[in-house]
């Protein structure tokens, strides 16, 4: 999963970069913090090979990217964990609609105690704890 989602950021990262007058400029990336990671490995390994471009980095929660660059803040590249900010800023005609894609997708994962079988949500419940983000702060288990 890690190497789809990699992949599909490097070719999201290409097609801005592969610009002409781009070679020379700064590309403003507003990712979601989920991705810094991967983004850091990629912008890395990309100005390896085009050191004249600049990435300016913003990692954030979507909502907070998306309300930054609807009062202004500069950003070339918005890549959020969530779709309903990216159709909130295509509602309000802050992103160009045919440049939205879809390019990668995560899964929800159970870690812990390798004895503890978790095959459904009916098992959660042998669990002593459980820990989650915030239903009104991250997209994670959303249907």
């Amino acid at each position: 999963m890690t190497r789809r989602i990699t992949a599909l950021i490097v070719a999201c990262i290409s097609v801005v970069c592969l610009a002409s007058p781009l070679f020379a400029a700064e590309v403003s990336l507003s990712v979601a913090a989920s991705l810094k990671d991967a983004m850091n490995e990629l912008t890395d390994g990309y100005l390896k090979k085009h050191p004249a471009v600049t990435f300016r980095k913003n990692y954030g929660a979507s909502g907070a990217l998306a309300k930054q660059i609807e009062n202004g803040a500069p950003a070339d590249i918005f890549v959020s964990a969530n779709l309903k900010w990216v159709d909130y800023m295509k509602e309000k005609k802050i992103i160009d609609a045919p440049s939205i894609n879809v390019f990668a997708h995560n899964s929800l994962v159970v870690a812990g105690n390798p004895k503890l079988k978790i095959t459904s949500m009916q098992d959660l419940l042998k669990l002593n704890r459980i820990a989650i983000g915030s239903p009104k702060r991250v997209p994670a288990g959303e249907f």
